[in-house]
C-alpha cells in the first residue's frame, strides 16, 4: 500500500465522484480509478459503490477511511520527525486546549517552545477533551491539554493520562448579581445557572457541587461547553457559572465578576495532558509536553507527579 494510493482513495471520500478527485489530484480519471481497483483487488472486496448521487462508502470503505487517514497523517509526523532530527529545529504539532490552559500555562509553555524550536509548526485548537477523542484517534491531534474532574476511563487503555497541576472550582457572579454576597450553596441553589459540560451525560459537575451537599440537582440550568458564552452570560446577567480557580484573577477583575466565598467545599479539577497510547509522538511534541511541564510547575498550583508518555 503506498502513500498515493492512500491520497488517491480519500480524494475519492472527499470529493464524491472520481471526476472531482481526480481534478483535485492533478489526475486522470482513468488513473483514480485504476487505484482504487488495486486497493479493491488487494482487499479483495468492494470499497465503493456507484450511483446517480455520486461515490458511496461500502461498510469495508467507511472501515478502512479511517485507517488511510491515520496513516498519511502518521507518514507525514514520521517525515516530521527525520526532518527535525536532521535540521534540529523544524517540526510540527497539533494540540487541543481548555480555555483555562489557554489562559495560564501555554503562554508561558509556547515561548519557551518557539525560542529551542523557532522553525517549528504549532496548530491549535479550542474543545473538550470529550470532542478530542475523536481526533486524536484519527491523528488529527498530537494531544489535548485540559481540566478534568478525573482521569477518563478511557486513560486506563486507548489513551494516557499525564496531570500537570491541580485546583478547584469557583462560583462566578456579576458584581452587581443580588446573592454576589451570598457565603453558601443553600443561598444560590435556585438562581439560574449556565453549567460546562462534565461526563458522558455533562452532568458530572452539577452532581459533584449539590449531592454531597445534600441538594438536589437545580432547576433552572443552561448547559454550555463554551467558556466565552458563560463568561458573557455571568458578566452581563444574573446568570451563575462555574469556572477553575486560575481565571479568576486573570479574567474575572476586567469582566465585572466575583468569585463568591462559600463555606462549602467545591471540587477539584486537574490539568492534564491525554494523548494516545499506542502514538509515537514527534521530537516537535515531546518537547512541547516538556515545555508545559515546566510552565505548570512555573505557575504555582500544586504540582502532581506527571510520567513519561509511553512510546
Amino acid at each position: 500500500m503506498k502513500l498515493n494510493q492512500l491520497n488517491a482513495f480519500l480524494a475519492v471520500t472527499q470529493h464524491t465522484t472520481i471526476r472531482g478527485a481526480a481534478r483535485a489530484l492533478g489526475l486522470t480519471q482513468p488513473a483514480v480509478t485504476r487505484v482504487v481497483r488495486e486497493l479493491e483487488l488487494d482487499f479483495g472486496v468492494p470499497l465503493i459503490t456507484r450511483s446517480v448521487k455520486g461515490i458511496e462508502l461500502t461498510e469495508y470503505g467507511k472501515a478502512f477511511e479511517v485507517r488511510a487517514r491515520l496513516l498519511v497523517k502518521e507518514m507525514r509526523r514520521t517525515r516530521d520527525e527525520i526532518e527535525q532530527i536532521k535540521h534540529g529545529t523544524t517540526g510540527s504539532v497539533s494540540i487541543s486546549v481548555s480555555p483555562t490552559v489557554a489562559f495560564t500555562i501555554l503562554p508561558a509553555a509556547f515561548d519557551a517552545f518557539t525560542r529551542n524550536l523557532p522553525e517549528a509548526t504549532v496548530n491549535f485548537s479550542e474543545g473538550s477533551h470529550t470532542f478530542g477523542f475523536a481526533r486524536l484517534r484519527d491523528g488529527t491531534l498530537d494531544f489535548i491539554v485540559t481540566h478534568l474532574l478525573e482521569a477518563p476511563e478511557e486513560a486506563d487503555g486507548e489513551f494516557t493520562y499525564i496531570p500537570l497541576f491541580r485546583s478547584v472550582f469557583v462560583v462566578g457572579a456579576r458584581n452587581r448579581h443580588p446573592r454576589v454576597r451570598a457565603r453558601s450553596l443553600r443561598e444560590i441553589h435556585d438562581e439560574q445557572w449556565c453549567m460546562p459540560l462534565y461526563g458522558a451525560g455533562g452532568d458530572d459537575l452539577t452532581r459533584s457541587i449539590f449531592q454531597p451537599n445534600g441538594m438536589a440537582r437545580p432547576k433552572r440550568i443552561v448547559r454550555c461547553p463554551s467558556f466565552s458564552v458563560a463568561l458573557g452570560l455571568v458578566a452581563h446577567t444574573n446568570v451563575l457559572s462555574m469556572f477553575a480557580k486560575p481565571l479568576v484573577d486573570i479574567e474575572f477583575k476586567r469582566h465585572g465578576i466575583k468569585a463568591l466565598t462559600l463555606q462549602e467545599p467545591l471540587p477539584q479539577l486537574t490539568v492534564a495532558i491525554i494523548a494516545r497510547r499506542d502514538a509515537r509522538l514527534t521530537p516537535a511534541a515531546l518537547h512541547f509536553i516538556d515545555c508545559l511541564k515546566d510552565a505548570s510547575a512555573a505557575f504555582g498550583a500544586d504540582s502532581l507527579e506527571t510520567s513519561a508518555l509511553a512510546q
